[in-house]
């Protein structure tokens, strides 16, 4: 401690490193799992930013000082990528059904979705809150979407975002 507070640098054992890499990737898991499973924003940093409250110990290095909007973009964004290119990888050495897995992987990541919203989040501007709003007001596809009435939209749209009905 006293080597720590005078700004040394303390040598740490292979076996601890190697300890510190696979916490800091099951970190990383646990946030995306959360971002997937369309926890809000301000929820993950409550749970996961190490200078409010941490899920490790606090003896263990976190991934970042600050676990914030830019630090879960930025992990959504790496991970899609990496996702992408392991579906890239596993169709051209002829795993196929690999190569699907990670394509939904893939657009769940970039979308922070449940896989039922795929579908919604496909339509230009169509982010995780506006697809769920969607798909409680019984919109599963595009084409649902496409073929209904622009009021009742708004109306779904609206009341599910928290607008009164009346003003929509």
């Amino acid at each position: 401690v006293a080597l720590k507070a005078q700004g040394r640098v303390l040598k740490r054992s292979a076996e601890t490193l190697l300890f510190e890499r696979s916490a800091r990737r099951l970190y990383a898991a646990m946030i995306l799992d959360a971002v997937m499973n369309e926890t809000p924003t301000s929820d993950i940093v409550r749970l996961f930013d190490s200078s409010s409250s941490s899920v490790l110990p606090s003896n263990m290095s976190v991934p970042a000082s600050r676990v914030d909007r830019g630090y879960l973009e930025d992990l959504q964004a790496n991970a899609s990528t990496f996702a992408h290119m392991v579906s890239k990888f596993a169709s051209l050495v002829g795993f196929e059904d690999l190569s699907v897995l990670f394509q939904e992987l893939t657009r769940r990541v970039a979308f922070g979705v449940r896989t039922d919203l795929l579908p919604l989040c496909e339509i230009p501007y169509v982010k995780a809150a506006r697809a769920r709003s969607l798909f409680k007001g019984g919109y599963r596809t595009v084409r649902h979407v496409a073929e209904a009435d622009p009021k009742e939209l708004v109306r779904v749209m609206g009341t599910s975002l928290g607008a009164k009905p009346s003003r929509v």
